[in-house]
């Protein structure tokens, strides 16, 4: 079992996603003036393809062609210290005025790398908001 920290709308949609694809999503940080500086902090992340540990665990599981667009993994980071690095209290507060909350989620299918974890939907076992912590 491992406790996560993901950021996401009301849709599951993480904070780092590109593009208002519709109506009913939040916009992303690379679309909101507010957060340009977490914008640039997110790109000493590696994505996916970056990360190897991650897509060695998928290639394990899925195989070598799988298409992470339609995956029921999603990114989170490692525990709170990491988020408290990574996320200033300020921002926390526009993404919060943009419709996204701060969770905590017990997962116990997951991957963790030196940089993030990687978690299946699929087998959470709980979710707490968290925002309040750091409004």
């Amino acid at each position: 079992m491992k406790s996560v920290i993901r950021v996401q709308d009301k849709h599951g949609r993480g904070m780092f996603q590109y593009g208002n694809q519709d109506n009913f999503q939040t916009a992303g940080v690379y679309d909101i003036d507010d957060l340009q500086v977490l914008a640039e902090r997110h790109l000493n992340f590696p994505n996916l393809w970056l990360d190897k540990k991650l897509v060695k665990y998928l290639e394990g599981k899925l195989g070598k062609d799988f298409e992470a667009s339609k995956l029921d993994y999603r990114f989170a980071f490692k525990n709170l210290d990491q988020f408290e690095e990574w996320v200033l209290r300020e921002e926390v507060a526009v993404l919060n005025d943009y419709g996204y909350r701060v969770y905590k989620i017990e997962t116990d299918d997951f991957k963790e790398s030196d940089f993030q974890v990687l978690f299946n939907v699929n087998s959470i076992k709980s979710v707490t908001d968290i925002t309040d912590l750091f409004l």
